[in-house]
């Protein structure tokens, strides 16, 4: 017993001293380009080049609501524009539109009761208008409504189609497992590769599912531990 637990006290220290070696990206809601073009662009967002196989990405990205993939260079940045809101690759996912009540919209999205309250409550704090009482304490989900160039019909326009977005997304991870088991994968699969340790750098609905799958794997890990402990 004494020795196990120094073997793995001084495992524990020498993984201490361990750098990273593999950044792992994790992106957030919506249609992206083709997955190398993707990675390059964090890539050069964050460190200004690419860093070939030092770095890679969790790609989950729902063909079925996007059939094609969106447009973009490595110069182009992780944007989400107008034109992708109601282009031709969105065109497999039908939009938010702005006279729509957003219950009828969560409504074909879920038939269970206690799903819509949870998406309605999601998509309710997303979809109001900033209003007197929070100027004094600007909340994360307005400051695109506040600092966006565009007048207010557009920006309008723009919550409401990007509210919808994150509603099937959102909607996939809770309440489909398919869909949940893809995204999550898409990690996995990733570190299961080898070549840790790793920085891994999530984004929107990235970073929630990313703490789960790490969280999981946390667990397995330290559960031998635990048994030869008794």
């Amino acid at each position: 017993m004494a020795a196990r637990k120094r073997t793995r006290a001084s495992s524990s220290k020498s993984s201490a001293k361990d750098t990273a070696r593999t950044i792992i990206y994790v992106h957030g809601i919506g249609n992206k380009p083709e997955p190398h073009v993707l990675k390059c662009q964090w890539d050069n967002a964050l460190f200004g080049f690419d860093l070939g196989e030092r770095s890679r990405l969790a790609y989950w990205v729902n063909r079925t609501y996007y059939p094609e993939s969106s447009a973009g260079t490595c110069a182009t940045g992780d944007l989400v524009t107008p034109q992708e809101l109601d282009g031709p690759p969105s065109l497999g996912a039908r939009a938010l539109t702005v006279e729509e009540p957003v219950e009828d919209f969560v409504a074909e999205l879920n038939d269970d009761q206690a799903a819509r309250r949870t998406l309605l409550a999601i998509a309710r704090r997303l979809d109001r208008e900033p209003t007197a009482t929070t100027e004094k304490s600007l909340q994360a989900h307005e400051v695109d409504a506040k600092v966006s160039p565009f007048p207010k019909p557009v920006r309008r326009w723009l919550t409401r189609r990007l509210t919808g977005a994150l509603l099937r997304d959102v909607n996939d991870l809770f309440y489909v497992e398919e869909r949940r088991e893809i995204m999550r994968n898409s990690l996995k699969e990733r570190i299961l590769a080898g070549g840790g340790p790793f920085v891994i750098i999530g984004h929107s609905q990235g970073s929630m599912f990313a703490y789960d799958v790490l969280c999981e794997m946390s667990r397995k890990r330290e559960a031998p531990e635990k048994s030869e402990l008794g």
